[in-house]
């Protein structure tokens, strides 16, 4: 499990553990459609994360 800093789009920042960034959205309330960035580069849900690393979790964007 990993300490990390997060922010959700429109929220506070908080801090959370978790060991994925699909874990991460799934303690912080978030569905897997967000997209997540660790420390400003994109990443997957299935990403490992590790302590100290700031996670930015926003919603999908929608346009035409």
């Amino acid at each position: 499990m990993a300490n990390v800093a997060v922010k959700v789009v429109g929220r506070d920042r908080q801090f959370a553990t978790a060991t994925t960034v699909r874990e991460l959205k799934q303690s912080v309330g978030v569905n897997d459609n967000f997209t997540a960035a660790v420390n400003g580069s994109p990443v997957e849900n299935d990403f490992a994360l590790e302590d100290d690393v700031f996670v930015t979790l926003a919603p999908p964007v929608k346009g035409g």
